[in-house]
């Protein structure tokens, strides 16, 4: 299947509205609320600091909120939680799917998912990756270091499957309806490196 790399929207329809402190990542759960991660490094929820240093961040539609901090720990906090859970293995980013799924990159570039409070590597990465996004039926897709895109295929059984899809990219996110979307790496002009949408050719 090929993939087309196409603008979301021209400029002019799009309306942005400046919120709250400057941020390194963000991510929305089911109800609407905006989880960040501060160039501060403080992890907020909704403009307000919810605690544990982030510098990337993720949330579970049922609002369970992951963070990475500068030095690669992985934190969780769930939405009755009042004390962070840290998990062993370290990690560059993290990404949370619409079926719930978790997924990192870990300190050496792996993809690995979390399956009863323990994150595993599974599969051969095909390339030192640094951005994760866990698409809608927990399947992962990546930005390497070289800025390659590659979206896993299959992650069960006994292999995981790799497909490079068009274009380099800077940043990686994926909706509940299937979206994809991505931060190019190419100027648009006036400091934006634009946004745009993988739509797939018929």
């Amino acid at each position: 299947m090929l993939f087309d790399l196409t603008r979301c929207q021209k400029e002019d329809e799009i309306a942005w509205k400046a919120r709250g402190h400057g941020v390194a990542d963000i991510a929305v759960d089911a109800k609407k609320n905006v989880f960040t991660a501060g160039l501060d490094g403080k992890a907020r929820r909704n403009l307000k600091v919810i605690g544990a240093e982030a510098s990337r961040i993720a949330v579970t539609p049922a609002g369970e909120v992951f963070t990475v901090s500068s030095s690669g720990v992985v934190r969780s906090l769930g939405p009755k939680d009042t004390k962070w859970k840290s998990y062993a293995m370290r990690a560059i980013d993290v990404g949370a799917g619409a079926n719930g799924q978790v997924w990192i990159v870990n300190g050496r570039g792996k993809a690995a998912f979390l399956k009863k409070g323990k994150f595993y590597v599974y599969g051969n990465t095909p390339c030192s990756a640094n951005r994760i996004t866990v698409e809608y039926n927990g399947q992962p897709a990546i930005v390497c270091k070289d800025r390659k895109i590659f979206e896993s295929v299959k992650h069960e059984g006994r292999g995981q499957h790799w497909r490079k899809l068009q274009g380099r990219a800077l940043d990686i996110a994926a909706g509940p309806s299937g979206d994809m979307m991505v931060i190019g790496q190419n100027s648009a002009g006036n400091n934006n490196m634009g946004i745009w949408r993988y739509i797939e050719k018929q």
